[in-house]
């Protein structure tokens, strides 16, 4: 549905915003758990900005990525080809934007 893959590329476009918020409080626990729920879902997945959007969750909070890196793991093992293919996409992503594009 194109309303759906709109939603996902307006919350890319104020990803920014996220990183205002303060993961160690408590008080906002739903909404990490909302961010959470992004990568088990096909439609983050399998959109280029939604694969963004994740991979720029990873930049928010080390230990809410070690939860993001939890959520990818449940999909690498539990989902199906296209979430596993997505998954391998966005670490492939993270890992050259934190070490540089080794490929050129």
């Amino acid at each position: 549905d194109d309303s759906d893959v709109n939603d996902v590329k307006r919350l890319y476009l104020i990803r920014s915003a996220i990183n205002f918020f303060d993961f160690e409080d408590e008080s906002i626990e739903n909404f990490k758990s909302r961010l959470l729920k992004t990568v088990g879902s096909l439609l983050f997945l399998q959109t280029d900005v939604g694969k963004k959007f994740i991979q720029h969750l990873f930049t928010v909070d080390g230990d809410f990525a070690d939860e993001l890196h939890d959520a990818l793991k449940a999909q690498l093992v539990n989902g199906e080809g296209s979430a596993r293919s997505a998954c391998a996409e966005i670490y492939v992503a993270i890992w050259k934007s934190a070490f540089g594009d080794s490929s050129e």
